[in-house]
């Protein structure tokens, strides 16, 4: 079997990139602005609190993130909401749903799947940047519109995150090896 087709999205403070893995650029826009609704954002709190919320809402936010659930229709479809909203912001432009679905589909089943990097371009100093919101946001939810399921859920899709553009860390004063 042939590796993986893989397509690496670059976040930095001004872009969103994507390229092949042999470095050749397919598409650039500058970067989206994240979604500033309040069901976007609300979707995403619900999501982080849901290991929580098995206990009884025992104060006014979980029970309002419960009702929120309860009109979204249940955690499967606000967490489809909120993977076709992340699609939707990783996908700006034909270019890049154009080359995802090429990915996706290549080779009629002879490559290993579906490699889709997510790098992520921090720099140092600029903890406030758009670049750690990007990074912070739960990617593994990831709706494909067209397959109609998670994109990480499928077999032999990998998706990897990636942080760049931080000075190494130095070696330990514990002694450790680094």
């Amino acid at each position: 079997m042939a590796p993986p087709a893989t397509l690496c999205f670059i976040v930095d403070e001004r872009s969103l990139s994507l390229r092949e893995a042999s470095g050749q650029a397919l598409a650039s826009v500058p970067l989206p602005s994240l979604p500033q609704d309040g069901e976007f954002s609300t979707d995403l709190e619900f999501l982080e609190m849901l290991p929580r919320l098995t206990i009884a809402p025992d104060d006014a936010r979980k029970a309002a993130l419960l009702e929120h659930m309860a009109q979204a229709g249940g955690p499967d479809r606000l967490a489809r909401r909120l993977g076709e909203s992340l699609f939707n912001l990783l996908m700006p432009a034909p270019r890049f749903l154009d080359a995802y679905r090429r990915a996706r589909d290549s080779g009629g089943g002879k490559t290993d799947g579906l490699r889709l990097v997510l790098e992520f371009v921090l720099e140092p100093g600029n903890a406030a940047s758009v670049v750690h919101e990007w990074a912070g946001l739960p990617w593994e939810f990831l709706w494909d519109p067209d397959k109609r399921d998670f994109v990480a859920r499928r077999p032999a899709t990998t998706l990897v995150r990636r942080l760049s553009g931080l000075p190494p860390i130095g070696p330990s004063s514990a002694g450790y090896p680094p």
